[in-house]
């Protein structure tokens, strides 16, 4: 019925709370991340850092797919139920439906800037490291650096001409880095995958109405349904101010 339908569906929005929740703090910790790797003034601390890293974006990706494929079968199974329970509540389902779907993109948007940002912050480190081997090194190269974890020619000409110990340290330094870059890369790609899919998703929604306007139209159609049966009307119109205050609060939190 139309209360294990919605029942079914405020369970389901806490979930999708609590993988946004767990997104945006990701995306604050890769932040401070970023913030703590540029002022590291020793090797283990980066190597520390490094290791924080791949297990916080690896869960965060598991999470950012699990909320995705819960937004789906929550659009799906409304799409399903149209014209099997009132329309108000079906009106209701789709429009916070979508208002989830959008805050879910910002912050998937959010967490994927914030690895972009890391990565960046990477290659500007391993430019300067580079440059004490090779001052006027190119844009390119240090791709090639990065992409071979510091085997590259750059490498291998400067050690034959005798190594110092500053190149050896460039050396150790950007090979440690290569496989955060690669790390990266991977997540950037699979989120890039995924947004490609949530873009179709969002599309076949329609245009997004304005939540509080949704809400208020859903709950005078709530009282129209109601006029049949005037105590069970009143009854239904204590329980719908009790959740449109719910969705309130839903919204202004998330």
């Amino acid at each position: 019925g139309g209360g294990s339908f919605m029942a079914t569906f405020f369970g389901q929005v806490d979930d999708v709370k609590e993988g946004i929740n767990g997104i945006k703090a990701a995306t604050k910790r890769i932040h401070a991340i970023t913030d703590e790797r540029m002022l590291a003034v020793s090797n283990a601390t980066e190597e520390q850092l490094s290791r924080e890293l791949t297990p916080l974006v690896d869960k965060t990706n598991r999470r950012v797919k699990a909320t995705k494929e819960l937004l789906q079968r929550m659009s799906d199974e409304t799409a399903s139920a149209k014209g099997t329970v009132k329309q108000s509540e079906f009106r209701i389902r789709e429009n916070l439906a979508n208002t989830l779907m959008r805050k879910f993109g910002d912050v998937c948007k959010d967490y994927q800037r914030e690895q972009q940002r890391y990565k960046s912050e990477i290659q500007k480190t391993v430019k300067r490291q580079l440059e004490i081997v090779k001052p006027d090194v190119t844009p390119d190269e240090i791709d090639t650096v990065l992409r071979n974890g510091g085997t590259s020619e750059v490498f291998r000409s400067a050690i034959l001409k005798g190594a110092a110990d500053p190149i050896k340290s460039a050396y150790a330094d950007v090979a440690d880095k290569y496989q955060d870059v690669l790390k990266l890369e991977q997540s950037v790609a699979e989120l890039h995958q995924m947004f490609l899919d949530f873009a179709l998703l969002t599309e076949q929604q329609g245009e997004l109405l304005d939540q509080i306007e949704y809400q208020v139209k859903s709950a005078g159609e709530y009282i129209e349904d109601g006029n049949t049966d005037i105590q069970y009307a009143i009854q239904y119109q204590k329980e719908i101010r009790k959740r449109y205050c719910c969705l309130i609060v839903i919204i202004l939190v998330i």
